[in-house]
């Protein structure tokens, strides 16, 4: 789980505050039940290698709206230029 947080927090553990450069990123948008975001990732990560990417960082999830009414996610892989 991430949060962006103001640069003069600090955290104690199991918790640790860290940067995440900006990079380029492959993103898919997935409009529908979270059961089908296991096949999300799978369409995007081929995408990825099909077009000639090297993903390069963490991959996340955005989740955005209301996830009863209208679930969407944005999945985000960063790729390198």
């Amino acid at each position: 789980v991430g949060l962006p947080v103001a640069a003069s927090v600090t955290a104690e553990a199991p918790f640790a505050v860290k940067d995440i450069p900006g990079a380029s990123a492959a993103v898919l948008v997935h409009k529908g039940p979270h059961e089908e975001l296991g096949q999300a990732w799978p369409r995007l990560i081929e995408w990825v290698f099909a077009n000639g990417h090297t993903p390069i960082g963490p991959a996340i999830q955005i989740y955005q709206g209301d996830p009863v009414v209208n679930p969407q996610v944005e999945l985000r892989m960063p790729i390198a230029e």
